[in-house]
């Protein structure tokens, strides 16, 4: 991929995510939030990094911080994720980053993870397998994705589709997404009888092999 093409990618992520809200970041307050889905999500999300990890690997997770208030959504991603990585192999979870924002660093990048705190969260654990972004993939400079691209260091986001992530998958800058699958991907289909058929309704998997698929 032209790094003209990768820096495009990257400032369309500016437009895309003032409209777009993270699919995970909802209040905890609603008692009537039916977790399975984000439940879902979680499991779905250890298996994928299993298989792209193998069984064991030092994994940094990084979050929004949901601030003062908890985030039942969020917990129940988290949760059923870290539970699940134990039972798939020898993972350790080195840190669980807390990606903090005002309201002028939400409004600059639109939600996504600021780059600065991106940098000092790769800087602070240089030894990580993979970083696992619960939060929108930040906008970065083409020399950056192109040293990320060259690293060993793999970067799994699990957010909304934002337009440039099929770029950024196919050029092996990021090398898993889990997104949401848009309302018109979605079919009529039973009740979900598992996590499986969960996750199936909800989301969708982005691989450098099935980028050219992904819908929005």
């Amino acid at each position: 991929m032209e790094r003209k093409n990768i820096a495009t990618c990257a400032l369309l992520l500016i437009i895309a995510a003032v409209a777009s809200s993270l699919f995970f970041s909802r209040s905890g307050r609603s008692p009537k939030i039916n977790l399975n889905p984000y439940q879902a999500l979680g499991a779905v999300a250890a298996e994928e990094t299993s298989k792209l990890l193998g069984d064991r690997g030092e994994i940094v997770i990084v979050i929004n911080d949901p601030g003062g208030e908890r985030d039942s959504v969020l917990d129940a991603q988290l949760d059923t994720f870290t539970r699940s990585l134990k039972k798939l192999g020898k993972f350790a979870v080195a840190a669980i980053e807390r990606v903090k924002m005002d309201a002028m660093t939400r409004m600059a990048t639109g939600g996504t993870m600021p780059p600065d705190q991106f940098t000092a969260v790769r800087a602070k654990h240089p030894r990580a397998d993979a970083f696992v972004l619960f939060i929108g993939f930040p906008m970065l400079p083409p020399n950056e994705l192109d040293t990320l691209k060259a690293g060993k260091t793999k970067l799994i986001v699990i957010s909304a589709a934002l337009p440039g992530y099929r770029e950024l998958v196919s050029a092996g800058v990021i090398q898993l997404a889990i997104v949401p699958k848009p309302a018109t991907a979605k079919e009529e289909t039973a009740e979900p009888k598992n996590l499986r058929d969960w996750f199936a309704q909800e989301y969708q998997i982005v691989t450098p092999a099935t980028a050219d698929r992904l819908r929005f």
